[in-house]
């Protein structure tokens, strides 16, 4: 299956989109396409991942960080609706997770349609045909999001993302999880750039 998403995404723009559990899915599903000398895919994130150090070595491996919010903010989405178009016009693979934040326990969220309207938009202005949307389901044998999920249940308060944050997140996943499955579904095809209104 990753050899015919390989040629789809050699040939075609396209978007790889992954279910989130955890903040592992993002590396999991980068380093699987890298095992496999799949083109390296430009990741859209949020930017509160962009914390100190990571947002440095993340923007040169090809990540787009973006605003969690930017519902009144017209030029930083035109901006960003360009920024895809030219992305998909020239055909380099963008990757995301579709349900916009993680679940930390295992189960599927309902999904976020903010990027994938511009991707559609992007199609749209740079007039891309055969726009292959490319689906990958992660699970995992045990989660180590769960224990702080738990802990802000309790009425902690959620930790923000910081490099203090990102060592000692690295540390739990010392601790053996089992298995991480990575299962590639069957693409999704625009054939030609769909009839959007404005956003």
């Amino acid at each position: 299956k990753l050899q015919q998403f390989r040629q789809i995404v050699a040939e075609n723009p396209s978007a790889l989109l992954w279910t989130h559990k955890t903040h592992v899915d993002g590396i999991a599903v980068w380093s699987t396409l890298f095992d496999h000398d799949f083109p390296a895919p430009h990741m859209v994130g949020g930017i509160n991942m962009a914390f100190a150090g990571m947002g440095y070595l993340a923007r040169r491996g090809g990540c787009i960080f973006i605003r969690r919010s930017f519902k009144h903010a017209p030029l930083y989405k035109m901006i960003l609706g360009q920024y895809i178009g030219y992305l998909l016009e020239k055909r380099f693979p963008l990757t995301w997770a579709f349900e916009g934040t993680r679940s930390r326990l295992g189960k599927l969220m309902p999904p976020r349609y903010g990027i994938l309207k511009y991707v559609l938009q992007g199609a749209v202005s740079c007039d891309a045909k055969n726009l292959h949307i490319l689906p990958i389901a992660i699970s995992y044998d045990m989660i180590g999001d769960v224990k702080d999920y738990n802990r802000e249940q309790s009425g902690y308060r959620k930790r923000p993302e910081s490099l203090k944050w990102f060592v000692q997140y690295l540390k739990g996943l010392k601790q053996p999880m089992g298995r991480i499955y990575i299962n590639f579904g069957e693409p999704v095809i625009c054939k030609e750039p769909p009839n959007l209104e404005d956003p």
